[in-house]
């Protein structure tokens, strides 16, 4: 009897042993096991940026080379401005308050305003899954690194004035101002100038800006009037709005454009085509 309790003591303690082991070694395994799993996730991500968003936002996520395309519609992606920081400039830009990870997944769940980037989670008539969704905004955070961060964010400082401005870009094109309207979401309150049936909702409406614009501000044109418009909402507040006046200031218009159209060095050429689009719908 005594002998069994002998082993059943010891047998008890060598148990109790390797519990203990394992409990200490629990951590580590599940870092490792969370790191495989993030690392499965980037795997995929890659494949299915390789299937769906290389052709606008290029290979490696630069929007560089963009395959079949002269030219790449999105921004880049591997880049200091989306990646860097817990609130980076392009989560400051679009006056984001949530998580990095929030705002990668949601760009990519619900598209932009606008037909440039679509909606991509099935839930919103795309064709991905919410894991799928996932594994891309992974693989899009796992381009931060020491390296990349350690560039400067590149941000446009933009002139006092429309005349100063095109001196650095002189040449507006309209059928970019078009799509440069609809990528920045301006159809969402303004409609579409040129098109009756979409009614401006909550702005002013914009078909006849080109000409009611030199009359809004004295010794201001119609093209400095837009210029300033945008970058500075809140300057002046446009008497006529859909339903009643336009309120403020503030304007409810969003103040951010000058952040979002002054992220890269071509980004600001945005701004030149729009301009360009709005007055030439009063020539």
């Amino acid at each position: 009897m005594q002998i069994k309790v002998v082993i059943g003591t010891i047998a008890f303690m060598l148990t109790m042993m390797v519990l203990g082991y394992a409990t200490l070694r629990e951590p580590a395994r599940l870092e490792e096991f969370t790191h495989a799993e993030i690392g499965r996730s980037i795997e995929f991500g890659a494949e299915l940026f390789a299937g769906n968003c290389v052709t606008c936002h290029g290979v490696n996520g630069l929007a560089q080379e963009c395959p079949g395309e002269d030219s790449c519609a999105g921004l880049p992606l591997n880049d200091p401005g989306l990646v860097c920081g817990d609130v980076s400039a392009r989560m400051e830009a679009m006056g984001w308050i949530g998580t990095k990870e929030a705002f990668i997944k949601t760009t990519i769940s619900s598209g932009r305003p606008g037909y440039i980037m679509p909606a991509w989670l099935n839930e919103f008539g795309g064709s991905l899954r919410p894991d799928q969704v996932k594994n891309l905004a992974d693989y899009v955070l796992n381009f931060e690194s020491e390296e990349l961060c350690a560039e400067p964010v590149y941000e446009y400082e933009w002139e006092a004035d429309y005349e100063a401005f095109s001196e650095s870009f002189p040449n507006g094109d309209v059928d970019a101002g078009r799509e440069a309207f609809l990528t920045y979401g301006c159809n969402a309150c303004h409609g579409l100038p040129e098109d009756d049936a979409v009614a401006a909702a909550v702005g002013p409406e914009l078909a006849n800006i080109g000409i009611d614009g030199a009359s809004r501000i004295d010794g201001y044109s119609a093209t400095d009037y837009i210029y300033e418009s945008i970058l500075d909402p809140s300057s002046f507040i446009a008497p006529d709005c859909p339903n009643a006046a336009c309120s403020g200031p503030p304007s409810a218009m969003t103040s951010n454009f000058a952040l979002r159209m002054g992220g890269s060095e071509e980004s600001p050429q945005d701004l030149q085509d729009i301009i360009t689009y709005l007055t030439s719908l009063s020539e």
